[in-house]
């Protein structure tokens, strides 16, 4: 199953094939709790804690505002910025492709059963048992994208599909 890091790994490859800078910011490293950024040299720093963060809606959107402004800063010195995040909010959409510079946008189709498959946190378990509330998509609406550069269906496309789909689109870019 393709998922965000995944794609991530195929942008970084990209990045250093053609010897640009990059840097690639994890919205959720494994303990749930902080942001990473990992640069093209190698250097990986935590630059957020977000173990405060609301699952609520102003709360999501805030975070992801917070995240699109780092991705513009880091852009504006001439990085190439990759990020892998649930930002399903229109208006994050309109100002990510009116600030950042070469913006593409992929929206990743997930099934819902391969995102309790691959749940590494239980969130999907917590909120069977009344124990989370505000999921996004489950308790609180989501803003699917309008209009992607590239939508990939994971359910009926392979992981090498999804794959080459995506360096088609870099190489493209």
């Amino acid at each position: 199953m393709v998922g965000e890091v995944s794609m991530c790994g195929v942008a970084m490859t990209r990045a250093l094939e053609d010897g640009s800078p990059y840097y690639v910011i994890n919205y959720d490293d494994v303990s749930g709790r902080t942001d990473t950024v990992t640069s093209g040299h190698g250097v990986s720093k935590t630059v957020l804690d977000t173990s405060h963060a609301g699952f609520d809606r102003q709360s999501r959107l805030d975070l992801a505002m917070i995240y699109a402004r780092l991705c513009k800063l880091l852009a504006d010195q001439g990085q190439t910025v990759v990020i892998a995040t649930i930002s399903l909010f229109h208006e994050v959409h309109a100002w990510n492709r009116a600030h950042l510079p070469g913006y593409l946008e992929v929206f990743l189709d997930v099934p819902e059963s391969a995102r309790r498959n691959r749940d590494p946190k239980g969130l999907h378990a917590a909120a069977d048992q009344g124990r989370m509330t505000q999921m996004a998509g489950r308790d609180t609406t989501i803003d699917l994208p309008e209009a992607p550069h590239l939508t990939l269906d994971t359910a009926k496309l392979s992981a090498e599909v999804c794959l080459r789909k995506l360096l088609e689109i870099l190489h493209g870019a």
